[in-house]
């Protein structure tokens, strides 16, 4: 598969471009990585060094790969932060070029706007244009609970809190069918915690927990079910992979009931919707503020979508996410007991483990139910 991935990109840690191309790579798929902005790190901490370029630079990049001849054998255009309308309308005019050319190329679109907590941290003129004119564009768009309720047109006020009619699975899914009514066939909403919206899990438990893009952690291969909490986990790790539908015949289907980190952090879900219905999953939450795992979210579930299907795509993705989250928690439990200090939240300043949890991104071992919701 050919992706033009027209992103961010850092130099240090993982956003954008710097977060999405090595897990396509890594399964195998070829990626065409045209940079909006390239900085020193991401923006979570605080400071950062680079250059913005100017749409003009983004769109000759994007003109020099179509000198080669190649631009119309793109099977997917995906994109992220825009971070001006200039950028907007180069991403539009790069869609039409390549569908021009590949009818059956499919635009992922992540609508990067803002985020529960956050309220809207893009330039104002921008959610507008996103809602009217990108959205409808593409084919598969993957927005957070937050930026759904601002694309549906829901009401209330998106810089304060997301409306009532948002709160609960059948205000999400009407909300996506309002956002399927505009153009894209396909819609995975993400970052759907206990507090905000709950669906029945078999045997799970919904404690309510903080706010943000939280993940948990299970165990695989032949060792129990129940995962080790970060806390306590030992640095024996290296089993403990999440799986997907692609080793299916050697994998554990697990729920958040299966794992003791449900317990202690609640529970995260993900929503996904096209024609062939409307489907769920749900994981337990670790206390990580990963800067970069939406990007990687977007990434792996359009590629696993076109391979798979959406309910294989949902199952694949939030493994590998997981996986990855994980073995980031290991990591960072482990420096901190080196260190003499004691083991507790990761914050901001932690990058997440995307080379070293490569194979969670190609060969997870242990995948999440997915369960179907009309």
């Amino acid at each position: 598969m050919r992706i033009l991935s027209i992103q961010s990109s850092v130099a240090y840690g993982y956003a954008g471009n710097s977060a999405a191309t090595f897990p396509l790579q890594r399964l195998g798929h070829e990626v065409w990585a045209v940079n909006t902005v390239h900085f020193s790190n991401h923006t979570g901490y605080g400071s950062f060094r680079g250059i913005v370029f100017e749409p003009a630079v983004v769109a000759d990049v994007i003109r020099g790969i179509a000198d080669r001849g190649v631009l119309g054998s793109a099977d997917v255009v995906l994109t992220g932060y825009q971070g001006s309308p200039g950028v907007a309308d180069v991403v539009l005019d790069a869609v039409a070029r390549v569908k021009a050319a590949n009818p059956r190329a499919v635009y992922c679109c992540d609508p990067v706007m803002g985020d529960l907590g956050k309220g809207m941290f893009v330039l104002p003129e921008l959610p507008e244009l996103i809602r009217t004119r990108v959205v409808p564009a593409a084919d598969v768009v993957t927005p957070n609970a937050f930026e759904l309720a601002y694309l549906a047109g829901t009401g209330g006020d998106p810089e304060v809190a997301v409306p009532a009619d948002v709160r609960t699975v059948e205000g999400v899914l009407a909300a996506v069918d309002r956002v399927r009514a505009m153009g894209p066939r396909t819609v995975l909403v993400t970052s759907l915690d206990d507090a905000w919206t709950i669906a029945p899990v078999p045997g799970g438990s919904h404690g309510a927990g903080d706010t943000g893009e939280f993940f948990g952690l299970t165990a695989g291969g032949g060792r129990s079910a129940h995962a080790e909490d970060p806390d306590s986990a030992g640095n024996d790790g290296d089993d403990d992979v999440l799986g997907s539908a692609r080793t299916r015949a050697s994998t554990q289907t697990l729920t958040p009931a299966t794992t003791r980190t449900a317990d202690a952090h609640g529970t995260i879900g993900m929503i996904a919707v096209d024609d062939s219905g409307a489907y769920q999953v749900r994981t337990p939450r670790l206390p990580l503020l990963a800067n970069g795992a939406g990007d990687v979210t977007a990434a792996l579930f359009v590629a696993h979508l076109l391979e798979d299907g959406i309910e294989r795509a949902l199952a694949a993705t939030a493994s590998s996410v997981y996986g990855i989250l994980a073995e980031t928690i290991r990591r960072a439990t482990s420096e901190q007991r080196a260190r003499g200090g004691k083991p507790g939240a990761a914050g901001t300043d932690v990058e997440i483990a995307l080379v070293e949890a490569q194979e969670a991104i190609a060969h997870p071992r242990c995948e999440f139910e997915v369960t179907r919701l009309r």
